[in-house]
């Protein structure tokens, strides 16, 4: 004990000791090792918390994980990039009226970023549909692989039913899985377009619900003497900055924690189920066999 106290870590000493303790039959063995255990005990684990300390349960923001923490900053901070846009299509008229904006390009860039939108959902039911293909005949595959294992040799008529539906199912395979391979890019590449035309897709809602015809009274009225536009935006700049603030303080705040802060504060924190991550979902689809996947799209 003394030669591995000299050369290892004392919580690896009591693991081997632990271990011989527990393979010697000798009763002096283990009389010795207890011996030694007792002189040199672990200290005690620091899990105590600094005191004063209180964990912002009540804040909402407590409840985000560090990476939740980090894609909200990011999608605020392209809602921020955005409201130079917005800025111009909702400004009231400028003195100019050559500068004004023109109402059929704000109503074509609108009708735009609604067609964007639209195939960006189709891509994505297309997604869902070769997904649940590929997965279908995968499952039909591995049957139909068992169902021949389990036929004895002698039932050769089975059997070669069986393998020429395999061979079948290998290239019906082959096919659903390039075509997943195709809706998959379609969609990210779909979802990509429509985030640079409409922005994030938690305003999609609002923009298909929104008719061009909205958007070309909108600005008409603003084009007569809407002045208060300039204001909300400068509002809505000022709250985003202020709510990016606030992310990052929480992020600052959970720096400066110990390792049992962190601990603790990681146990009071609920879990979050993030299968419905459209990220998630454009990725290569986990090797299981189901009647139907949820891809989160």
């Amino acid at each position: 004990a003394q030669h591995l106290a000299a050369t290892k870590p004392l919580p690896a000493v009591h693991a081997i000791l632990r271990r011989d303790w527990q393979a010697t039959p000798s009763p002096v063995h283990r009389a010795r090792i207890e011996a030694w255990v007792r002189a040199h005990p672990l200290p005690d684990p620091d899990t105590t918390v600094a005191p004063g300390y209180e964990p912002p349960v009540s804040d909402p923001l407590f409840a985000y994980t560090d990476d939740e923490l980090e894609d909200r900053i990011t999608e605020l901070q392209q809602e921020l990039a955005l409201a130079a846009t917005n800025a111009v299509i909702y400004s009231p008229a400028p003195s100019d009226p050559a500068d004004q904006p023109d109402i059929d390009t704000v109503v074509a860039r609108h009708m735009a970023a609604q067609d964007a939108i639209r195939a960006a959902l189709e891509a994505s039911d297309e997604l869902h549909r070769a997904a649940r293909a590929m997965y279908a005949t995968r499952s039909e595959l591995a049957t139909h692989r068992e169902r021949l294992d389990a036929t004895p040799t002698r039932k050769r008529t089975t059997r070669h039913t069986l393998r020429t539906r395999i061979d079948e199912l290998i290239d019906e395979q082959a096919t659903r899985e390039r075509e997943h391979t195709s809706a998959r890019d379609t969609a990210r590449r779909t979802r990509n377009n429509a985030i640079g035309y409409a922005g994030t897709p938690d305003h999609w809602d609002d923009i298909l619900a929104t008719s061009p015809h909205h958007i070309e009274t909108e600005t008409r009225a603003r084009q007569h003497g809407s002045d208060n536009v300039d204001t909300r935006t400068e509002a809505f700049i000022a709250e985003t900055n202020t709510e990016i603030d606030r992310y990052r303080g929480e992020l600052e705040r959970r720096t400066s924690l110990t390792p049992t802060q962190r601990d603790h504060e990681q146990a009071l924190r609920p879990a979050h189920d993030i299968d419905n991550v459209i990220d998630a979902a454009l990725d290569d689809p986990p090797l299981w066999i189901g009647t139907d996947p949820d891809l989160g799209l």
